[in-house]
């Protein structure tokens, strides 16, 4: 950790709370990590209105994936700097989603809400 980075205090470092950390610091960029492809006055209502997330999120236990028995659909933004489009795209693979890469960041969904859909469709469509 450099000596401009804080720690979280009273809790343990994991990666995973100095993410949260860091995305609760107010020098943190909302705009650029997850919404850079959206015009900044809409960032700025979607950073000032997201949950924080809860460390429950990533540890509580859950059941059997969906993914091993079902067919799978991803898309990976390609700008994804939020969760990262390398780790999207090889969780989609371990799942043998059929994955569309589309250009955009971590709100794709919103960005890009045409090619999310359409890949919502198709997925509709081969399952029937």
């Amino acid at each position: 950790m450099s000596s401009t980075e804080q720690q979280a205090p009273g809790i343990r470092r994991t990666d995973l709370q100095q993410l949260i950390w860091r995305i609760a610091s107010p020098k943190w960029d909302f705009h650029d990590a997850f919404a850079a492809d959206l015009p900044e006055k809409q960032s700025a209502v979607m950073a000032a209105t997201q949950r924080p997330v809860s460390e429950l999120a990533f540890s509580e236990p859950n059941g059997e994936p969906a993914w091993k028995k079902l067919p799978s659909w991803a898309v990976v933004a390609s700008g994804d700097k939020a969760a990262g489009a390398d780790v999207v795209r090889s969780m989609a693979k371990r799942a043998g989603a059929k994955i569309s890469e589309v250009e955009g960041s971590h709100v794709i969904m919103v960005s890009q809400s045409q090619a999310v859909t359409d890949v919502i469709l198709t997925a509709v469509a081969a399952v029937g």
